[in-house]
């Protein structure tokens, strides 16, 4: 999976209602925060202009998880997880 991946995941998820109260959604933001500092600056100058319109997009969170067939954030968390793997098998 790519950036773009983890881009359109998100931008789809909080496009959603239910996603901007969801803690899904809310962990998958806490953890792009923590994965900036590991990805090129480019890609994270991206990622962190979507992190803080997404960031203003959410609301109180209403529950943990609705057990969506289709999860975007855990879609864009894999994603994530998937870069960080890269970044540590390139050092």
């Amino acid at each position: 999976m790519s950036l773009d991946k983890v881009r359109c995941e998100i931008e789809t998820a909080m496009a959603l209602p239910k996603c901007q109260k969801c803690g899904c959604m809310a962990y998958v933001l806490k953890f792009l925060t923590e994965m900036l500092p590991k990805l090129n600056p480019n890609d994270a100058s991206d990622l962190q202009a979507l992190l803080a319109t997404a960031s203003q997009k959410m609301q109180p969170l209403q529950y943990d998880c609705l057990g969506c067939q289709y999860c975007h954030p855990a879609v864009a968390h894999t994603a994530l997880q998937e870069l960080d793997t890269d970044a540590e098998s390139d050092v």
